[in-house]
């Protein structure tokens, strides 16, 4: 599985990893998408002590993310970017199956600094 992270995504994954699990070194993120959202993909996260079964596990400059099953074909080679602004803070998806949209592009136009990638 391919993903790309933005700087300002890894900064927040590799945050909220820390915060949510205690120092757990096998502690990951744990990321569902569905069809929905300005970018075409509505995502959701929770900090997990480590993968259901059936997730593929990706990992990246010490990020840890848990895909389950049902999202893993809407993940494949997405660039994911965390936006936080007065006006929204969230973690969103610039490109890949669904990230197609005018709002995807407008902020991956703006996003700074080469993504982060691993496979």
């Amino acid at each position: 599985m391919k993903i790309t992270l933005t700087p300002k995504a890894e900064a927040f994954i590799l945050r909220m990893i820390r915060l949510g699990s205690g120092g757990d070194p096998d502690a990951g993120m744990r990321l569902t998408a569905s069809p929905g959202g300005c970018s075409g993909l509505a995502t959701e996260f929770t900090v997990e002590p480590g993968p259901k079964e059936g997730d593929a596990i990706w990992e990246g400059k010490g990020c840890r993310l848990f895909i389950p099953p049902a999202s893993q074909p809407l993940l494949q080679e997405a660039i994911l970017h965390f936006v936080e602004n007065p006006m929204e803070t969230r973690l969103i998806v610039l490109s890949g199956p669904a990230g197609s949209c005018s709002c995807s592009q407008e902020a991956a136009a703006s996003v700074e600094g080469a993504p982060g990638q691993a496979e």
